[in-house]
C-alpha cells in the first residue's frame, strides 16, 4: 500500500479524531484497523451496512463467561432539502433517530445516537456509532433485553429519513486480536478487521460507480492514440514517400 493520508472525516466525540485510511497503487481507499477500533462517531457518504450487523433490533443473549464490550450502531440516512427546515439546517447533528432498549418489550432507556455532520446534500450518508462498555447503553442491559433502533414519534424536524439501521453486539474477545487478519476468514476476524474490510469494499464499489469511470479516463488517452495515427498516416508517410522518391531521382540523374 502506498502513503498514508487524511480521508473522508470520521469523528470521534471527546477528540475529534480523524480516522486515517491508506491508498493502494489504483487509488482505493482501505481504512485503518486501528482507528476503526477507537472511534466512536463516524460519517461517510455511503448506502449500505454491514450484512452482518442485525438490522433494526437485536436480542441481547449473552453467551457463558462472555461479557458485552460495546454496541455498534450502523445507520443510512439521507436528507431531502427540497423540504424546508432551518431547526435541522443549523443543527449540528441529525436529530429524530432514537436507540431504545427494551425489557418484556417495554422501553426502559432511550439515547440518541451521535450522528454528527447533517449532510449538505441529498445522498444517502453512512453513520456509524460504538458505544463502550462505561456508557449507558451498555450499562443498562441485561440478558434478554432487546435494542431497537427506529424514528421518534412525532418526529422533531423535516426532511430526515432514515433508510437502513443495524445493530452489532461486541463481546468479550471479539475484538481484541493484534496481528495480520487477511489471512483468517470472516469469521474468525476481529470486528474493527470486519469493519475495514466493509469500509474498503465501499471505497471500491465507490470508485467503481464513479461517473469519471476508468472507461472515461480512457478516452483522452484513446484520442490522443488516435490522432497519433492520423500524422502517421496523412502526414509522416506521404512525406516519407516524397522524400524517398526524390532521392531516387537524384540518384539516377
Amino acid at each position: 500500500m502506498g502513503a498514508e493520508a487524511e480521508g473522508t472525516r470520521a469523528y470521534r466525540s471527546s477528540t475529534q479524531l480523524r480516522a486515517k485510511f491508506f491508498l493502494d497503487k489504483s487509488g482505493i481507499a482501505f481504512w485503518s484497523l486501528l482507528a476503526l477500533r477507537n472511534l466512536n462517531n463516524l460519517c461517510v457518504p455511503g448506502s449500505e451496512i454491514p450484512d452482518w450487523f442485525t438490522r433494526d433490533e437485536v436480542s441481547c443473549s449473552k453467551p457463558k463467561n462472555r461479557v458485552i464490550k460495546a454496541v455498534i450502531v450502523g445507520t443510512v440516512v439521507s436528507i431531502d432539502h427540497s423540504i424546508q427546515d432551518d431547526l435541522r439546517d443549523q443543527s449540528p447533528i441529525v436529530a429524530g433517530i432514537l436507540i431504545t432498549i427494551l425489557r418484556l418489550n417495554v422501553p426502559i432507556f432511550n439515547t440518541a445516537p451521535l450522528l454528527e455532520e447533517v449532510p449538505k446534500t441529498d445522498e444517502d450518508h453512512f453513520y456509524l456509532c460504538r458505544y463502550e462498555n462505561h456508557t449507558p447503553l451498555v450499562l443498562f442491559l441485561k440478558d434478554g433485553d432487546k435494542i431497537r433502533v427506529a424514528t421518534q414519534n412525532p418526529f422533531p424536524v423535516k426532511g430526515v429519513h432514515l433508510k437502513k439501521c443495524g445493530i452489532h453486539l461486541v463481546f468479550e474477545n471479539d475484538d481484541d486480536y493484534v496481528g495480520d487478519e487477511n489471512f483468517m476468514r470472516e469469521g474468525q476476524q476481529s470486528v474493527s478487521q470486519k469493519l475495514t474490510t466493509f469500509m474498503g469494499s465501499s471505497e471500491e464499489d465507490k470508485q467503481t460507480l464513479d461517473p469519471i469511470s476508468e472507461v472515461e479516463r480512457e478516452k483522452p488517452k484513446r484520442k490522443q492514440r488516435d490522432g497519433n495515427s492520423f500524422v502517421l498516416l496523412f502526414i509522416v508517410l506521404p512525406l516519407s514517400f516524397l522524400l524517398l522518391s526524390w532521392l531516387v531521382f537524384m540518384f539516377y540523374c
